[in-house]
This record gives structure tokens, sequence and C-alpha cells, in this order.
């Protein structure tokens, strides 16, 4: 996916903040409702679930071997070993605490009324509106790709190489339940980010005429980039978790708005998020 430059990107958001400034009476609502946001988020009561399992998928595993499954057990096994090298660095226990832990503490900074799984029972004891959010499946899914370098020769072709690299997601689904009491989702939400390894390389002439060969330098991810992605991926989960809440919040004042807001949890500010990093409603 192409991504957009800094600038452009900084463009996009002050044009979307000019708007919102235009559609609303001045730009100072935007702190009022950053303000009230604030003052109101004890008024719901929000029950995070903890996921009990963390799926592991390898995409390279599925592209060549589309009959996986009807292998053998040991053969599984062989496969499994030789094409994947991170997935099953550290156990499922230790990645699904430290994704959790770290999403209740981000949540909890936020201002908002966050209650963990082994806060149920005074949950159950608050007053007011309660809402559940259910991280219903949790991935660490792994791939190979190639990172493609081309470099145009003046009066020759132009020069080609790719570069195999390495891919790590986590993807998360959440599960709303607008009631605490209700057994079917209101809203399944999705989010997903990535690491890879990093390359850079160009072209350089040999010396000799019409010839040229790849230089490049690789920083492969490790296991603790696992951790460290794990970790961010729970950190930018709960931002969105409190991006999703607060833009209800502001539609309870501006129901006609479709603009996506946020609040950020450290500045405790109001924010426009960027696209790529909004939930994204699958259902």
């Amino acid at each position: 996916m192409k991504r957009l430059s800094g600038f452009s990107l900084g463009l996009k958001l002050f044009m979307i903040s000019s708007f919102f400034c235009f559609f609303f009476p001045s730009c100072t609502v935007q702190q009022e409702l950053a303000m009230n946001f604030k003052k109101n988020a004890d008024s719901i009561s929000y029950l995070i679930i903890k996921p009990t399992v963390l799926q592991k998928s390898s995409l390279t595993v599925q592209r060549l071997y589309p009959q996986f499954s009807q292998l053998s057990p040991d053969l599984q096994d062989t496969v499994w070993k030789h094409q994947t090298k991170l997935l099953d660095v550290f156990s499922d226990t230790v990645l699904i605490n430290l994704y959790y832990n770290e999403l209740i503490f981000r949540l909890k900074k936020s201002g908002a009324k966050i209650y963990a799984e082994t806060e149920i029972d005074d949950f159950n004891k608050a007053s007011g509106i309660k809402e559940v959010f259910r991280v219903g499946q949790i991935q660490l899914e792994e791939d190979k790709q190639k990172v493609d370098f081309s470099e145009e020769i003046s009066g020759q072709e132009e020069l080609y190489k790719d570069i195999e690299i390495e891919v790590l997601a986590v993807n998360t689904w959440f599960e709303w339940f607008k009631n605490q009491k209700d057994s079917v989702p209101s809203k399944v939400l999705y989010a997903e980010k990535k690491v890879s390894d990093e390359v850079n390389g160009r072209f350089f002439s040999t010396g000799e005429s019409n010839n040229y060969e790849f230089r490049y330098k690789r920083q492969d991810i490790t296991a603790n980039d696992v951790l460290k992605l794990v970790r961010s991926t729970a950190d930018q989960n709960a931002q969105q978790l409190i991006d999703f809440i607060f833009t209800r919040f502001v539609l309870q004042s501006y129901p006609e708005s479709e603009q996506y807001f946020g609040f950020d949890i450290d500045r405790k500010m109001f924010y426009l998020p960027a696209d790529d990093i909004q939930l994204k409603e699958i259902k």
C-alpha cells in the first residue's frame, strides 16, 4: 500500500480540520468537545474482555501448501518449522498477557471508566450505562514479500532487483456490545499493525562498461521485534478504541456529522486520526 508522504498527510489533516472548523460554529468547539468528554468520561463503564486464543498464521505456508491441513502431522510440523521464522518464538500465553495488560494500561490512561476481566465484580456493581468490548480474535501473521528496486540508466534498459523480506502483522477483531446483556455484538471492528525487515540499496557501476551491481544493507526483524509489535499494537488499539468511543460521543451533539474524530490519550485533547489508523467496521 502506498503511504502518504509527511507533507501530503499533513495537508490532508489540515484540510479535514479546516472542514471541521467550517462545519461547526468555530474551532473552539473542538476544545469544548474534548473538555466535555473528559468531564463525562465516567458516565459509561467499559468492560474489556481478554482474548482466549492467539491464532498464528503463515501466508507463505498457505500459498505454497494449499492442502496443508491434509498433510500428516509430522509433515505439517516440518513444513511449518521450515517456512516460519518468528511465530513460535514466544508462547501464546506470553503474547496474550503482554497485549492485554498493555491494552488495559493505555485505556485507563485515557480517563475513561475501564474495567479489566479481573475487575468484573466492580464492573457489575457500577451504576449507569455499561458496555463491553471483547477482543474476539487476535492473530499473529507472518508472510514473505518482495521489495522491488529499479533504476533507469541513461541509454540503457532499466535495472531491476527484488529482495525477499519478512513481514509480521498483528490483526485484531473487536466485538462491541452496546449493552452488557447483549449476546450479539452491535459492531465488529478490525485493526492491523505490521513490521518488516528493512532493506536499503542501490545500483553501483563496477567500472566496467555497462556493468552494474546491486549493493544493499538490511536489518531483519528479530524475536525482540515480536514483543515490540505486540506492545505497540496494544497501544494503537487502545487509541483506536478511545477514538471510536469519542466519535460516538461527538455524534450525540452533532448527529449529522460523518467525520471520524479522536481524543489523544496522552495529551487529553481533540485530534483527527488518519484514515489508516482508524478502526475498520466490518459489521
